[in-house]
């Protein structure tokens, strides 16, 4: 989720499975950015106000979403620069911004969380990645561990 290692070998266990190998024969995609937010943002025109889809995906569509939801469980950061946006303050009042790219002091969280990650996965620890944070004020961490806690949320099961 966090250590590129970790990323790889959970998509190599996602394309294990006979159903994702045929669909993905050559990995999961890893869309470029803007590339993404275009086919979004076309995706969002095919919702009516119900929510409910106006004509059904095509192929390649479907093979799209899949996709980013695959990639999005595995990988926190493709998660984050895709999904997480921040209420901004502004001199017009409140707007959304993308919590994307992290501060320095984030990016120093991260790195100590994939390399805990990577040691737990290699020792094979039976807990999980606990970390506690003890910081100063204005440094991104309560917002990226809200992130990471979002993350979770919407990607895993809560059986």
């Amino acid at each position: 989720m966090f250590h590129p290692t970790v990323v790889d070998r959970r998509e190599a266990r996602l394309l294990a499975d006979p159903r994702f190998r045929a669909r993905f024969p050559r990995g999961l995609p890893r869309v470029p950015l803007a590339e993404a937010h275009e086919r979004s943002a076309a995706l969002r025109l095919l919702v009516d106000e119900k929510g409910q889809l106006r004509r059904k995906l095509t192929g390649e569509e479907a093979a799209f979403v899949t996709g980013e939801r695959l990639m999005g469980k595995i990988d926190f950061r493709y998660f984050a620069e895709r999904n997480l946006w921040i209420k901004k303050s502004t001199p017009t009042g409140l707007r959304l911004k993308p919590l994307v790219p992290f501060w320095q002091s984030q990016e120093l969280v991260l790195d100590r969380l994939a390399a805990k990650e990577l040691v737990i996965r290699e020792t094979h620890h039976p807990d999980g990645l606990l970390a506690t944070i003890l910081k100063a004020r204005q440094l991104g961490c309560t917002t990226l561990s809200i992130g990471i806690i979002l993350h979770r949320a919407v990607t895993h099961s809560q059986q």
